[in-house]
């Protein structure tokens, strides 16, 4: 990804475009992608991508709280093993040393972004 980012940063500079005339670089990304960083920013494990269902148990036992409907308010996403709450439930359940080492759970452009300054400079 990195490479992709700075190789196309590198043709705009070489493309002969006035460097005053670009507004901005837009980073678009898949969502439901969660990855625990260290207070760096480094990943801890493997990105959890939205295709990955192995929270399925996780989304069964949110879907059996009371309430369960209203846990949608809290980050906007169905209860779902494709989005980020059952994969943290996963996540805290199967590996919590990665959890409680965790300084934050970033979605891949939260991810992206940070890192665009220091690899493309």
């Amino acid at each position: 990804m990195a490479g992709c980012l700075c190789n196309n940063s590198k043709r705009l500079t070489k493309s002969g475009v006035a460097p005053a005339s670009i507004a901005g670089i837009g980073v678009d990304g898949v969502g439901w992608t969660l990855i625990p960083v260290d207070s760096t920013g480094d990943p801890l494990c493997p990105a959890m991508i939205w295709l990955d269902r192995r929270a399925e148990k996780e989304t069964t036992w949110l879907k059996s709280l009371p309430g369960a409907d209203s846990l949608v308010n809290l980050d906007a996403n169905p209860l779902d093993a494709a989005y980020i709450t059952p994969k943290l439930i996963w996540l805290k359940n199967n590996h919590p040393e990665i959890f409680d080492s965790a300084h934050n759970f970033l979605e891949a452009t939260g991810f992206i972004v940070p890192a665009l300054p220091e690899i493309c400079l």
